[in-house]
């Protein structure tokens, strides 16, 4: 089972709550035994001896709560460790993924991949296997004390956990299919929630609110279906199993009075034999029911594999220059599309020349930029780097040698200095010196915090300008050799969009190829080339 590897891999932990639940089966079974006795001794009217078995009767079941106590506390550790975990490798996976493989979900389906099913593997998955250990536990001191009081007690005993062992694994295959059903459900759900809100703009301006009600309420009733369908298997399968357990603990019951009344067995037997029978059966129940739910968790975490792993390229050469980037009868076309956006496309892009590209919305200019910055590797022809083919290179060095601004620029939940550094370590006078070109002085004067301000609900506190001036500085401070723009000062007025284009356009030692839809005078003096793909595209 995939969940085991989390286990053997916090195996000090995992070890250690299980020898604390061990440790209180063992409590437990004191009191019980200590119960018969006492009984026992009371039919026998020993008062010294009953009054000992009732004291470590007491004792018992007061180490038993100290040591649950600890048990709890020590369980949650160890899940929440295994949530941690689990959550690493889907976060490895997501950042070891190219582009076209992690837009195979939606960022609302990772999002319920880490939140509901994690929860979903923690109630059914480590609580269960946790239980499980406990009821095993108990299972075997139980049979261990009912075979001090008479051998034949666990003979039966055996007989009646493999018919119970046996009747629940009918449900398993229903069970797991059950629940992966309702993790897509909450998929689902997850998923509406988050188109029908960031939609709230629009429906709000088409007086359509109500449609946020609609589609939430819509969902809620997909996963309250599923949720209910589990429910129905697994209360099914408990309620088998419990009627099962209870028919054995009357067996069990039957026959440790028919070995009282032929003094086979002491009268205390019946206090034993009726506890750790109900305990036996009861955790027999627990098992069967626990077992089939823990298995239902395997296909969650298989959905979790599922994220593809991009394919391995090689590493630049060691004596590698940079030079030209060229285009060679690339073709590309997205998928569900009738033609391709482009075809047979030639383009030679010289090493430190400014480069515009222009055309109409449905010229191929933003695919143009991402295929050059290798989101999209999916494509027909050749594109390559200083003679080195795009196939040839890891996405990690391309991405040194190009820095990619688009138009609408993400704002992480971070301090405006994380936003502008990323996490990696830039000295305070750079960061000084390209606040002061991108104009950002103003905007940080103005936060609470300065540049320790935290930007939150993906910077909403900020205008679509001062947006794409955190994106400019963030990529200056990149200082790549090859930079991409696509309208990235659309949200600016003239005189600064000038500006920031200047910042990028002017350096001798830069490659710039820039779309735009409003190509100034003072901005186009600055540019080698002017490509208007549609025009290339006609011939």
């Amino acid at each position: 089972m995939e969940l085991l590897q989390y286990f053997k891999r916090l195996k000090w932990e995992f070890l250690f709550v299980t020898f604390l639940i061990v440790i209180n089966a063992g409590f437990l079974t004191l009191a019980g035994i200590s119960s018969a006795n006492a009984l026992s001794a009371v039919a026998k009217l020993k008062a010294e001896r009953f009054f000992m078995w009732v004291a470590l009767m007491g004792g018992a079941y007061i180490f038993y709560a100290i040591v649950n106590c600890l048990v709890n506390v020590e369980q949650t550790r160890l899940a929440q460790n295994v949530d941690k975990l689990i959550r690493n490798d889907i976060a490895q996976d997501l950042s070891q993924t190219s582009y076209s493989g992690f837009h195979q979900q939606t960022v609302a389906t990772y999002n319920s991949w880490l939140t509901n099913d994690i929860t979903t593997i923690n109630n059914f998955g480590v609580e269960d296997f946790m239980m499980i250990i406990r009821q095993i536990s108990e299972i075997v001191f139980g049979m261990l004390t009912l075979a001090y009081f008479n051998v034949s007690l666990v003979v039966t005993v055996i007989i009646l956990t493999i018919i119970m062992g046996v009747v629940p694994n009918l449900f398993s295959k229903i069970l797991a299919k059950r629940s992966l059903e309702y993790t897509h459900a909450n998929e689902r759900l997850v998923n509406s929630i988050n188109d029908v809100l960031n939609g709230f703009n629009t429906l709000f301006l088409a007086n359509l609110p109500q449609t946020i009600v609609k589609k939430i309420n819509g969902a809620s009733d997909d996963v309250k279906k599923h949720a209910l369908n589990y429910s129905k298997t697994a209360g099914i399968t408990q309620a088998i199993t419990n009627g099962l357990a209870f028919i054995s603990q009357v067996i069990i019951l039957g026959q440790t009075g028919w070995l009282i009344l032929h003094q086979l067995t002491p009268v205390g037997t019946i206090s034993g034999a009726q506890f750790f029978a109900s305990t036996i059966f009861a955790e027999l129940s627990g098992i069967s029911f626990n077992w089939q739910e823990f298995k239902s968790v395997k296909p969650i975490i298989e959905k979790f594999k599922t994220v593809p792993l991009k394919t391995v390229h090689g590493a630049l050469p060691i004596d590698f220059k940079l030079s030209n980037l060229e285009l060679d009868k690339v073709s590309y076309q997205y998928s569900g599309q009738d033609k391709p956006i482009f075809e047979n496309l030639d383009l030679d892009f010289k090493l430190k020349n400014k480069y515009i590209l222009m055309g109409d919305s449905a010229a191929g200019k933003s695919t143009l930029l991402n295929l050059i910055s290798g989101l999209l590797r999916d494509y027909q022809g050749k594109i390559e780097i200083s003679d080195v083919e795009y196939n040839q290179i890891s996405d990690r060095d391309l991405h040194d040698q190009i820095t990619y601004l688009q138009q609408d620029p993400y704002i992480f939940t971070a301090s405006l200095e994380w936003n502008l550094t990323l996490g990696r370590q830039v000295s305070k006078a750079k960061i000084a010196e390209v606040i002061k070109e991108c104009g950002l002085e103003d905007l940080i004067a103005k936060l609470p915090d300065g540049m320790d301000t935290v930007l939150a609900d993906q910077g909403k506190q900020l205008s679509g300008g001062q947006k794409q001036r955190v994106a400019f500085a963030r990529a200056l401070l990149r200082d790549t050799p090859i930079y991409l723009l696509d309208e990235a000062t659309s949200a600016l007025d003239k005189a600064s969009s000038v500006q920031l284009e200047r910042l990028i356009l002017t350096p001798k030692d830069k490659t710039v190829i820039m779309v735009t839809h409003h190509l100034r005078d003072e901005v186009k003096q600055l540019a080698d080339q002017v490509v208007d793909l549609n025009e290339l595209k006609k011939n």
